[in-house]
Order: structure tokens, then sequence, then C-alpha cells
């Protein structure tokens, strides 16, 4: 993986074919080992394919992160947002920090829709999601 320090700026990795919008898109396959890698509070990111890379139709990051880690409450207002449990289980909240929306385990998929305000946290380690 090609690493950096994520500055909230919106790149495709080195040398990743880039869509301007309006362009015909094609055909995008890359692996995590290709993937430009970032640290974003405090856990690792593949981006496996960027905005920039479909013509901001899909972003596709796979995470890494340790127990117990969860970013702070955003919201997305216009972007959907999926996750895919690849290892581990995960705590999934949307926009009730009382209530748990879903705890989910490997396998699982998570669907929040844009303008909600998703948190999420591991559970235990190894997680990738």
């Amino acid at each position: 993986m090609n690493f950096r320090d994520h500055s909230h700026e919106g790149s495709a990795a080195a040398g990743a074919l880039v869509i301007e919008k309006g362009e015909d898109l094609g055909p995008l396959a890359q692996t995590n080992a290709e993937a430009e890698a970032l640290w974003c509070l405090g856990e690792l990111q593949a981006v496996l394919a960027a905005g920039e890379q479909t013509g901001d139709g899909v972003s596709l990051v796979e995470h890494e992160a340790l127990a117990g880690h969860s970013p702070p409450w955003h919201r997305q207002p216009g972007d959907d947002e999926t996750f895919y449990v690849l290892e581990g289980e995960m705590t999934f909240w949307a926009g009730d920090s009382g209530r748990p929306y879903q705890r989910v385990g490997r396998g699982a998929m998570v669907f929040i829709p844009r303008g909600f305000r998703p948190l999420f946290a591991s559970n235990r380690r190894p997680l990738a999601g």
C-alpha cells in the first residue's frame, strides 16, 4: 500500500486512473496492496475506489480498526454509507447514541442512508470492515 497521512483532501491513489465528471467510465480493478493507504482517526484505511475514479458514483474503503475504536459522530448529508464486516464484530448507531442500531459480525452488511448520523465501534480485534 502507498501510505500517507489523511489530510481531508480528496485525492486518488498515485498512478490510479482518475475520471473527470462527464467522461466515460471504464473498468477499475485494484487490490488493497495497490490502494492508497491512509491513517485517519487512528485507523488504517485502504482506498480501493475513490469517487474521482468512479465519476463520484461510489467510493470503496477498507478500514482496519482496533477494538473499541470509533470515529466521532458525524453526518454524511450527501452520501449513503454501506458497511461490510470482513472480520470481528461491530456495533452501529444511527441517530440515537443511547440505543445501538445493530450489532453485527463477520459477513454482515449495514446500510445507513444519507442524512443519518452514523457511529460505529469495533468490538474486538481483529476487525476490518
